[in-house]
């Protein structure tokens, strides 16, 4: 066999496992690549932040065991107890995701984000987000008279007319109730809440 067939031959012969090699080279690549994301992933789970909304979500879920609504005695077993989040960063959407599909007394949790007053819809629980601190007032006022237990963390939330604020307090998580916020929109609060709870006005 000429010089030149032999070379040609033995290049296609080889064609195969050099080809095999680069998708090799390729997956291994890809594999790192997913390896690596996924450690990321791992770590924005576990930071400090996440799980600050992590509890602040666990709160929400906690709050609606022992309150009580209006629409309670009427509506259906079925219908959800529908939890809110006005602005905020993905975190804190991701980490109350954590308890939808989660039941109170047989009726599940919807979520739902707003980014503005203007998104709002009615919902039982409401999570307004430190970054509203600004519009709290017309936020409050576009909810007058609705039956929605108002959460946050923002500063003197409760003393602004909020139901429950979340502060922290010797390194824990703890809670103040405006009291008459919530007489005013026909909500009732469970005495085994209110015993550990702060009472503002």
């Amino acid at each position: 066999m000429p010089y030149s067939s032999l070379h040609k031959a033995n290049r296609l012969e080889r064609a195969p496992v050099q080809l095999s090699r680069r998708l090799s080279r390729i997956f291994r690549n890809f594999l790192t690549l997913l390896i690596l994301i996924g450690s990321i992933a791992v770590v924005h789970a576990r930071s400090p932040l996440y799980r600050q909304y992590e509890i602040k979500a666990a709160f929400l879920y906690r709050f609606a065991l022992f309150v009580k609504w209006p629409d309670q005695e009427a509506s259906a077993a079925t219908t959800p107890i529908r939890v809110g989040l006005l602005g905020g960063e993905n975190l804190g959407w991701q980490a109350l995701e954590s308890i939808a599909g989660k039941s109170i007394n047989g009726r599940p949790i919807a979520i739902q984000r707003f980014m503005s007053v203007e998104e709002l819809e009615y919902c039982h629980i409401l999570f307004i987000d430190a970054s509203q601190k600004e519009d709290l007032s017309s936020i409050l006022e576009s909810l007058k008279g609705l039956s929605v237990l108002t959460v946050s963390d923002m500063e003197r939330f409760a003393q602004s007319g909020g139901i429950i604020n979340l502060v922290v307090k010797k390194n824990k998580m703890q809670f103040e109730v405006n009291l008459a916020a919530a007489k005013q929109v026909s909500l009732k609060l469970s005495s085994e809440l209110l015993k550990i709870a702060t009472i503002v006005d």
